[in-house]
């Protein structure tokens, strides 16, 4: 069983983080898109690619944030391929980081939600493959603020952890009360 506490307002919940290579085994993800993710979370930052000659300084200034790229920030070949990629493997995608495999798949999605104004918990309970069709619902795009949506599920660099290099891994997200409505 998964299961996922959420306040009344919750936004987000991590389900899955991990470092770009620990997933080039499972989704079989070629050498090209491993790099473009690197640059996404951050792994092989902007500053070493403009000393590598890899990016001009024009665009090295035009980052909103020197230490990786965003999605939209990528040349439009580039977005295609990450895009494409997440495209092609999305149910697997989906599967591993809302399922999981072998002894540790989940069969159940629980989701708690705590009303702090009732003083209230109220929860839902789904069969996993439906929870996997109501967060894998929707088209892969970037998402408004530069990261990829699959879905309902957000990618993301994982960011945070005070400087430390853990903030440059890969984080899938959910909206987890998203089960509420179904």
């Amino acid at each position: 069983m998964s299961i996922k506490k959420a306040n009344n307002n919750a936004d987000y919940n991590q389900v899955d983080k991990r470092w770009v290579r620990n997933y080039v085994e499972m989704w079989g993800i070629p050498e090209n898109i491993v790099n473009l993710l690197e640059i996404f979370c951050g792994k092989i930052s902007p500053k070493q690619l403009l000393e590598e000659g890899k990016i001009t300084k024009q665009k090295y200034e035009s980052l909103r944030d020197k230490r990786r790229f965003f999605m939209d920030e990528f040349e439009n070949k580039d977005k295609k391929l990450l895009i494409d990629f997440f495209k092609k493997n999305k149910l697997l995608i989906i599967t591993d980081i809302l399922k999981g495999r072998e002894q540790f798949a989940a069969d159940w999605m629980l989701v708690t939600k705590y009303d702090r104004r009732k003083d209230e918990t109220s929860w839902v309970l789904a069969d996993i493959n439906k929870a996997m069709s109501i967060f894998g619902e929707g088209e892969v795009r970037v998402s408004p603020r530069g990261s990829i949506f699959i879905g309902r599920i957000t990618l993301q660099r994982k960011g945070g952890d005070g400087g430390r290099e853990t903030g440059d891994m890969l984080q899938f997200k959910i909206r987890p009360c998203d089960l509420f409505r179904y």
